[in-house]
Protein backbone atom coordinates (compact mmCIF):
# COMPACT_ATOMS: atom_id res chain seq x y z
CA UNK A 1 0.00 0.00 0.00
CA UNK A 2 1.22 3.44 -0.87
CA UNK A 3 1.22 6.24 1.44
CA UNK A 4 1.04 10.16 0.78
CA UNK A 5 2.18 12.45 3.34
CA UNK A 6 -1.15 14.22 3.57
CA UNK A 7 -2.50 10.03 4.87
CA UNK A 8 -0.28 9.84 7.99
CA UNK A 9 -1.36 13.80 9.11
CA UNK A 10 -4.86 12.98 8.90
CA UNK A 11 -4.61 9.14 9.94
CA UNK A 12 -4.87 10.24 13.29
CA UNK A 13 -8.20 12.02 13.17
CA UNK A 14 -9.21 9.73 10.61
CA UNK A 15 -8.85 6.35 12.24
CA UNK A 16 -9.96 7.71 15.90
CA UNK A 17 -13.42 9.09 14.46
CA UNK A 18 -13.69 5.49 12.56
CA UNK A 19 -12.97 3.51 15.92
CA UNK A 20 -15.46 6.08 17.62
CA UNK A 21 -18.05 5.54 15.37
CA UNK A 22 -17.22 1.56 14.93
CA UNK A 23 -16.95 0.98 18.38
CA UNK A 24 -20.67 2.57 18.92
CA UNK A 25 -21.97 -0.33 16.34
CA UNK A 26 -19.77 -3.24 16.31
CA UNK A 27 -20.96 -6.44 18.68
CA UNK A 28 -17.55 -8.06 19.26
CA UNK A 29 -18.97 -12.19 19.22
CA UNK A 30 -16.89 -14.82 20.20
CA UNK A 31 -16.62 -17.26 17.53
CA UNK A 32 -18.56 -20.59 18.22
CA UNK A 33 -17.14 -24.26 17.96
CA UNK A 34 -19.68 -26.67 16.83
CA UNK A 35 -19.41 -30.12 16.81
CA UNK A 36 -20.76 -32.67 14.46
CA UNK A 37 -20.86 -36.70 15.11
CA UNK A 38 -21.52 -39.45 12.18
CA UNK A 39 -21.00 -43.31 12.79
CA UNK A 40 -21.29 -45.72 15.11
CA UNK A 41 -24.39 -45.72 17.04
CA UNK A 42 -25.54 -42.59 14.53
CA UNK A 43 -24.65 -44.79 11.61
CA UNK A 44 -25.37 -43.40 8.36
CA UNK A 45 -26.14 -39.82 9.68
CA UNK A 46 -25.29 -36.72 10.90
CA UNK A 47 -25.72 -35.25 14.34
CA UNK A 48 -26.66 -32.50 13.81
CA UNK A 49 -27.36 -32.79 10.09
CA UNK A 50 -28.39 -29.10 9.89
CA UNK A 51 -26.76 -26.20 11.62
CA UNK A 52 -26.61 -22.53 12.03
CA UNK A 53 -23.84 -20.69 12.23
CA UNK A 54 -22.31 -17.05 12.12
CA UNK A 55 -19.34 -16.29 10.20
CA UNK A 56 -16.11 -16.64 12.22
CA UNK A 57 -17.13 -19.83 13.87
CA UNK A 58 -15.59 -23.52 13.63
CA UNK A 59 -17.41 -26.79 12.72
CA UNK A 60 -15.64 -29.92 13.75
CA UNK A 61 -16.83 -33.44 12.62
CA UNK A 62 -15.61 -35.88 14.97
CA UNK A 63 -15.66 -40.20 13.69
CA UNK A 64 -14.09 -42.29 11.25
CA UNK A 65 -13.01 -40.83 8.22
CA UNK A 66 -11.40 -44.00 6.63
CA UNK A 67 -15.27 -45.54 6.69
CA UNK A 68 -17.38 -42.57 6.20
CA UNK A 69 -14.75 -39.97 3.67
CA UNK A 70 -16.50 -36.55 3.77
CA UNK A 71 -16.90 -34.02 0.46
CA UNK A 72 -18.44 -30.75 -0.45
CA UNK A 73 -21.47 -30.90 -2.22
CA UNK A 74 -21.95 -27.21 -2.66
CA UNK A 75 -20.76 -24.00 -0.52
CA UNK A 76 -20.85 -20.18 -1.52
CA UNK A 77 -19.13 -18.36 -3.73
CA UNK A 78 -15.66 -17.60 -2.19
CA UNK A 79 -15.55 -20.22 0.45
CA UNK A 80 -13.25 -23.06 0.62
CA UNK A 81 -14.52 -26.74 0.06
CA UNK A 82 -15.46 -28.69 2.55
CA UNK A 83 -12.84 -31.60 2.52
CA UNK A 84 -12.72 -33.92 1.22
CA UNK A 85 -11.47 -35.89 4.29
CA UNK A 86 -10.81 -39.76 3.78
CA UNK A 87 -8.27 -40.46 7.11
CA UNK A 88 -8.50 -39.40 10.56
CA UNK A 89 -11.28 -38.97 12.72
CA UNK A 90 -11.35 -35.05 13.13
CA UNK A 91 -11.77 -32.40 10.58
CA UNK A 92 -12.40 -29.07 11.75
CA UNK A 93 -13.36 -26.26 9.34
CA UNK A 94 -13.55 -21.84 9.98
CA UNK A 95 -16.78 -20.70 8.10
CA UNK A 96 -15.80 -17.60 6.65
CA UNK A 97 -18.36 -16.88 3.95
CA UNK A 98 -21.97 -16.30 4.55
CA UNK A 99 -24.76 -18.89 2.94
CA UNK A 100 -25.65 -22.21 2.86
CA UNK A 101 -23.05 -25.20 2.98
CA UNK A 102 -24.15 -28.38 1.66
CA UNK A 103 -21.88 -31.75 1.99
CA UNK A 104 -21.75 -35.62 2.46
CA UNK A 105 -20.43 -38.77 2.65
CA UNK A 106 -20.00 -40.33 -0.76
CA UNK A 107 -20.82 -43.70 -0.19
CA UNK A 108 -23.63 -43.41 1.67
CA UNK A 109 -25.11 -40.54 0.18
CA UNK A 110 -28.09 -41.92 -1.58
CA UNK A 111 -29.09 -42.98 2.20
CA UNK A 112 -29.43 -39.48 3.03
CA UNK A 113 -26.07 -39.14 4.62
CA UNK A 114 -25.96 -35.30 3.73
CA UNK A 115 -25.84 -32.48 6.06
CA UNK A 116 -26.48 -28.75 6.04
CA UNK A 117 -24.89 -25.52 7.34
CA UNK A 118 -26.60 -22.24 7.20
CA UNK A 119 -23.72 -19.33 8.10
CA UNK A 120 -25.16 -16.21 9.13
CA UNK A 121 -23.18 -12.82 9.01
CA UNK A 122 -22.76 -10.04 11.46
CA UNK A 123 -24.62 -7.04 10.30
CA UNK A 124 -24.33 -4.78 13.05
CA UNK A 125 -21.20 -2.86 11.88
CA UNK A 126 -17.97 -3.03 10.10
CA UNK A 127 -15.92 -6.07 11.91
CA UNK A 128 -12.24 -5.51 13.08
CA UNK A 129 -11.51 -8.89 12.74
CA UNK A 130 -9.18 -10.00 9.49
CA UNK A 131 -6.75 -12.09 7.80
CA UNK A 132 -4.69 -9.10 6.02
CA UNK A 133 -4.27 -5.71 7.33
CA UNK A 134 -1.71 -2.64 6.39
CA UNK A 135 -0.56 -0.46 9.20
CA UNK A 136 1.04 3.16 8.74
CA UNK A 137 2.99 4.56 11.15
CA UNK A 138 2.24 7.57 13.35
CA UNK A 139 5.51 9.84 13.64
CA UNK A 140 5.24 12.45 16.50
CA UNK A 141 5.22 15.97 15.97
CA UNK A 142 7.46 16.64 18.53
CA UNK A 143 9.84 14.11 18.38
CA UNK A 144 11.27 14.02 15.11
CA UNK A 145 14.81 13.77 15.50
CA UNK A 146 16.17 10.25 15.51
CA UNK A 147 15.41 9.26 19.26
CA UNK A 148 15.86 6.21 21.35
CA UNK A 149 13.03 6.51 23.17
CA UNK A 150 10.31 6.38 20.32
CA UNK A 151 8.56 2.72 19.57
CA UNK A 152 6.06 1.48 17.86
CA UNK A 153 4.36 -2.17 17.71
CA UNK A 154 1.72 -3.99 15.96
CA UNK A 155 -0.51 -5.84 18.76
CA UNK A 156 -2.09 -9.00 17.66
CA UNK A 157 -4.92 -10.50 19.14
CA UNK A 158 -5.94 -14.15 17.96
CA UNK A 159 -8.92 -16.61 18.87
CA UNK A 160 -7.39 -19.15 16.64
CA UNK A 161 -3.85 -21.21 16.31
CA UNK A 162 -2.55 -19.24 13.55
CA UNK A 163 0.32 -18.07 11.84
CA UNK A 164 1.08 -14.79 11.06
CA UNK A 165 3.28 -12.78 8.49
CA UNK A 166 4.70 -9.58 8.93
CA UNK A 167 6.32 -7.43 6.03
CA UNK A 168 7.53 -4.31 4.33
CA UNK A 169 8.54 -2.63 1.37
CA UNK A 170 11.78 -1.28 -0.24
CA UNK A 171 12.24 1.61 -1.89
CA UNK A 172 10.91 0.53 -5.43
CA UNK A 173 7.27 -0.71 -3.66
CA UNK A 174 8.36 -4.59 -3.78
CA UNK A 175 7.12 -6.71 -0.87
CA UNK A 176 10.07 -7.95 1.04
CA UNK A 177 10.22 -11.74 2.58
CA UNK A 178 7.87 -11.61 6.14
CA UNK A 179 8.72 -12.63 9.15
CA UNK A 180 6.46 -15.53 10.39
CA UNK A 181 5.46 -16.00 13.76
CA UNK A 182 3.31 -18.86 14.95
CA UNK A 183 0.89 -18.37 18.10
CA UNK A 184 -1.42 -20.22 19.96
CA UNK A 185 -5.55 -20.79 20.40
CA UNK A 186 -6.19 -17.20 22.30
CA UNK A 187 -2.57 -16.37 22.14
CA UNK A 188 -1.90 -12.56 21.85
CA UNK A 189 1.73 -10.71 20.02
CA UNK A 190 3.56 -7.36 20.91
CA UNK A 191 5.45 -7.23 17.63
CA UNK A 192 7.91 -4.24 17.15
CA UNK A 193 7.25 -2.27 14.35
CA UNK A 194 10.86 -1.47 11.71
CA UNK A 195 10.37 2.35 12.20
CA UNK A 196 12.93 3.20 9.30
CA UNK A 197 10.51 1.34 6.60
CA UNK A 198 7.43 2.79 7.37
CA UNK A 199 8.82 6.60 8.10
CA UNK A 200 7.57 8.94 4.65
CA UNK A 201 9.57 11.18 3.47
CA UNK A 202 8.26 14.35 3.84
CA UNK A 203 10.42 16.43 1.35
CA UNK A 204 8.43 14.64 -1.24
CA UNK A 205 4.96 14.48 -1.91
CA UNK A 206 4.52 11.40 -4.06
CA UNK A 207 3.26 8.21 -2.68
CA UNK A 208 5.50 6.42 -1.12
CA UNK A 209 5.14 1.95 0.02
CA UNK A 210 5.86 2.52 3.56
CA UNK A 211 3.31 0.77 5.04
CA UNK A 212 3.86 -2.64 7.48
CA UNK A 213 1.85 -5.46 5.95
CA UNK A 214 0.39 -8.64 8.16
CA UNK A 215 -1.30 -11.84 7.18
CA UNK A 216 -2.50 -14.82 9.08
CA UNK A 217 -4.47 -17.79 7.99
CA UNK A 218 -7.43 -17.12 10.46
CA UNK A 219 -9.02 -14.34 11.73
CA UNK A 220 -6.99 -11.59 13.96
CA UNK A 221 -7.28 -8.24 15.28
CA UNK A 222 -4.32 -5.84 15.35
CA UNK A 223 -3.85 -2.32 16.88
CA UNK A 224 -1.20 -0.20 16.74
CA UNK A 225 0.97 1.56 19.29
CA UNK A 226 3.38 4.02 19.38
CA UNK A 227 5.07 5.01 22.70
CA UNK A 228 7.89 7.77 24.00
CA UNK A 229 7.85 11.36 24.99
CA UNK A 230 5.15 13.57 22.92
CA UNK A 231 4.63 10.20 21.39
CA UNK A 232 2.11 7.87 22.55
CA UNK A 233 -0.68 6.97 20.06
CA UNK A 234 -2.63 4.34 19.23
CA UNK A 235 -5.54 2.98 16.46
CA UNK A 236 -7.52 0.03 16.21
CA UNK A 237 -6.67 -1.12 12.69
CA UNK A 238 -9.62 -2.45 10.27
CA UNK A 239 -9.09 -5.53 7.92
CA UNK A 240 -8.67 -4.88 4.05
CA UNK A 241 -11.72 -6.66 3.45
CA UNK A 242 -13.79 -3.82 5.52
CA UNK A 243 -11.13 -1.03 4.63
CA UNK A 244 -10.32 -1.86 1.36
CA UNK A 245 -6.92 -1.31 -0.30
CA UNK A 246 -7.60 2.00 -2.18
CA UNK A 247 -9.06 4.86 -0.69
CA UNK A 248 -9.52 8.67 -0.09
CA UNK A 249 -8.37 10.61 3.58
CA UNK A 250 -9.65 13.64 4.02
CA UNK A 251 -7.18 16.05 5.25
CA UNK A 252 -5.66 19.42 5.08
CA UNK A 253 -3.06 21.26 2.50
CA UNK A 254 0.53 21.08 4.22
CA UNK A 255 1.38 24.82 5.25
CA UNK A 256 4.72 25.76 4.06
CA UNK A 257 7.07 26.19 7.29
CA UNK A 258 5.07 24.37 10.31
Amino acid sequence: MKLHKSFIISLFVSVTLMVVLVSASVVYAVPTKHIIQFGDQLGHNYSPASLDVVVGDTVVWQGDFTIYDLVTISVPNGAAPIGPVRTGNSYSYIVQVPGDYLYKNEAYFSLGMTGSIHAMAIHNGLSNEGREFYLAMLFPNYNTGASQFFFTYAMINTYYENEISISYYDEFGTELPPKIYRVTAKGSLKVPLNRDAMKIDETIDAAQSKSCHITSKRPITVEYLSVGPCSGGSYLALPVVALGKEYVAASFNDNPGE
